[in-house]
Order: structure tokens, then C-alpha cells, then sequence
């Protein structure tokens, strides 16, 4: 089950406030656009192992979705 996309929004601006205050957030998501917006730093994992990890000022979409395609195979 999703989050409806009007209440994506408030959950964004709840998650950036925690992260201003110093709170460490653990954001799971497929949605790269997404991570990107709200992470400073994004873990790809593969069978329960981080495979990657890149801080998203470091790294781009694309540079993301290749670690995660080779991840796949």
C-alpha cells in the first residue's frame, strides 16, 4: 500500500524538519526522484547487503540507477 501523493508532500516537510533537528531518518523508498529530494545520502542494497552508498550532492540519478542495475544482475 502507497502514500496518497497529497499526503506525500506533508510527510516530506515532517521528515526535513526531523533532519534539521539533528533526528536521523531511514527513508525507504523506489522512488529515486523521491530519495533524491529528501536524503543526503542514499544506501542501495541488494539480499540484505548494502551494495553502495553515495551522498546525493556526490552523485546524480543516473550515476544511482547504474549502481543499482548492476546490483540487480
Amino acid at each position: 500500500m502507497g502514500v496518497d501523493v497529497g499526503s506525500k508532500s506533508g510527510i516530506h516537510d515532517i521528515i526535513m524538519e526531523l533532519a534539521a533537528e539533528g533526528v536521523g531518518v531511514i527513508v525507504v523508498s523506489d522512488d529515486l526522484p523521491e530519495l533524491m529530494r529528501v536524503c543526503d545520502r542514499i544506501l542501495v542494497m541488494r539480499n540484505g547487503a548494502v551494495v553502495a552508498e553515495r551522498r546525493v550532492e556526490a552523485g546524480s540519478e543516473t550515476e544511482i540507477m547504474r549502481i543499482v542495475s548492476e546490483s540487480a544482475s
